[in-house]
């Protein structure tokens, strides 16, 4: 039978809730400043999180590129409602950061134009090798019940390590919330599967604001994989292979695409078409068809990325000799918590940095920038809460009765025997949001979708089968994705316009009036959404 009582409570300077590229360059940048740092994660490590899937590309200013044009393209990409200011940072900033990882031991090329990485765990190795060097502790297989705060401050965590089968106080006066985006929350997706947007949650619950959760981005170019994380096909093939329906019309000349790669520079026209067909019936098995057969020897060695992967495209998937099936899957979260420029989230103690923030990317994010804005903000989060940690003098923690109340919260909500089964209300949630707030949205599509989340919020959600520990973890996952499907859905419906990756069938263009961001809080025990106009979210520019 599981125990309801702390078994342990751990003390530390920072604590790093997520161990991807943000939570792992926070972690550094904190013990280099003299910190004790603890990293807590779901997975077994980087090896879990989406950096470690990640296919490479890195956007960085060089001789052929410069920095104001990066900020341009992100601006563009993000249809200018974006956050000027930390797209600023991203600019000026990715040099720095890619000399750093070039340093860390991390080998690039130059793909097309921009360098590119040989996989996302190489990212991982060489940050985790870092950090095991400062001394950065790790807690894994340990999923965040709930944020623990003492007044109006964050001062740690309640921790389920699920190797040990026990519940933990992890207290700090600084904490940060690396813990990714919320791919997860759709039926087809590239991300792991405990990519469950937990940090939208634990920071919501906490008093900080979300913005922007109704853009989320899909990749055109997924492996139709039922089942399972999809495998992603680089986004140029897309351009030298042609995606046929089941007519055999090429949907790139069909829908009148020209970008190259599309799939980089245009995932949200991209996938659009490519579900639009899927959905009116001129998919082939509910998918689309890659034809690479045939691409000429000069269009495979055109890309040294895609030149490698060629054996295995060949061996797993016999490219030469019939289609490859692809869907659109979700990719990206551009939503996500509010901070300001140095991770900081307006709640004393919290910090954010990577996928689990949002407004950098505005409504929608160009292929190449997440790992760079993830090692940027992820050092600015450890530097300022190394600096709040230092100026508090060890911090100030919660009484006993913080923590034995806390724990009476969810043990109300999670039975031994006789509790709806997780993995039901999971798939239920996956199934209602790939249909109905996915690529593409309708009003009354929408408000049906709201009703279903809020009939399992009220009559399933609070009775959760929680048997084992594997139950228990999964528990925590259905309360997140659930509530980022229903801020999702309620953000998709306030804006009654097209934009980037959000787009309404019943509005399809974009809005002289769409110039603003949502924000959405946890007030008085329901949720406040707020439109905030661009210029008043994004502030002056950085230098």
């Amino acid at each position: 039978m599981q125990s309801w009582a702390i078994s342990e409570k751990i003390h530390c300077d920072v604590l790093v809730i997520g161990s991807g590229a943000a939570g792992l360059r926070a972690a550094i940048e904190a013990t280099r400043q003299g910190r004790n740092v603890l990293i807590a994660c779901k997975s077994n490590g980087g090896r879990g999180t989406s950096t470690h899937i990640a296919n490479g590309g890195f956007r960085v200013a060089h001789e052929d590129f410069t920095r104001e044009e990066h900020f341009e393209l992100v601006m563009k990409g993000g249809r200018f409602i974006n956050d000027r200011r930390k797209v600023r940072i991203l600019a000026n900033e990715a040099p720095a950061a890619y000399e750093e990882m070039k340093r860390l031991g991390v080998t690039f090329r130059r793909e097309g134009a921009m360098p590119a990485f040989p996989g996302g765990k190489a990212i991982i190795h060489a940050l985790e090798k870092e950090a095991s060097h400062l001394g950065v502790k790790t807690l894994k297989s340990t999923a965040i019940v709930e944020l623990l705060r003492d007044g109006d401050r964050v001062c740690g965590a309640i921790a389920y390590d699920a190797g040990a089968g026990a519940f933990k106080a992890l207290l700090a006066p600084a904490t940060i919330l690396a813990t990714g985006g919320a791919g997860a929350l759709y039926s087809f997706c590239d991300n792991p599967p405990h990519a469950t947007g937990d940090g939208y949650y634990l920071g919501l619950a906490a008093g900080a604001r979300l913005t922007g959760m109704e853009f989320v981005q899909f990749y055109p170019l997924g492996a139709y994989q039922p089942e399972r994380t999809a495998l992603l096909f680089p986004p140029v093939l897309g351009n030298l292979g042609v995606i046929r329906n089941a007519d055999g019309e090429d949907i790139y000349q069909k829908h009148g695409i020209t970008a190259w790669p599309a799939a980089s520079l245009a995932r949200d026209v991209t996938s659009r078409a490519l579900y639009s067909e899927i959905d009116c019936g001129a998919g082939v098995g509910g998918a689309l068809l890659l034809d690479l057969r045939e691409m000429t020897e000069e269009d495979w060695a055109s890309s040294p990325g895609v030149q490698e992967k060629r054996p295995y495209f060949r061996r797993r998937f016999n490219c030469d000799e019939e289609p490859l099936r692809i869907i659109p899957v979700s990719h990206y979260t551009m939503g996500g918590i509010v901070i300001d420029d140095w991770g900081g989230t307006g709640v004393e103690g919290l910090f954010a940095a990577g996928e689990a923030t949002g407004g950098t990317h505005g409504a929608n994010r160009i292929g190449g920038n997440a790992i760079p804005e993830a090692l940027i903000f992820g050092a600015r989060a450890g530097q300022t809460a190394s600096q709040l940690s230092e100026s508090s003098g060890g911090g100030t923690f919660p009484s006993e009765s913080v923590i034995s109340d806390a724990m009476d919260r969810w043990r109300e909500t999670f039975f031994e025997k006789g509790g709806e089964s997780v993995e039901d209300i999971l798939d239920g949630v996956r199934s209602e949001v790939w249909e109905n707030v996915g690529i593409i949205r309708e009003g009354d599509r929408l408000r049906s979708a709201l009703e279903s989340f809020d009939a399992l919020e009220r009559d399933r959600l609070p009775r959760l089968l929680t048997s084992t520990p594997r139950e228990i973890i999964a528990a925590l996952e259905a309360r997140s994705l659930l509530l980022i499907a229903q801020m999702a859905a309620s953000s998709a419906l306030l804006r009654e316009e097209s934009r980037g990756a959000h787009y309404r069938s019943d509005f399809p263009e974009e809005a002289e009036d769409g110039m603003f961001n949502t924000l959405v809080r946890f007030d008085g025990g329901k949720f406040d959404f707020e439109k905030i106009e661009v210029l008043a979210t994004g502030g002056a520019e950085n230098g």
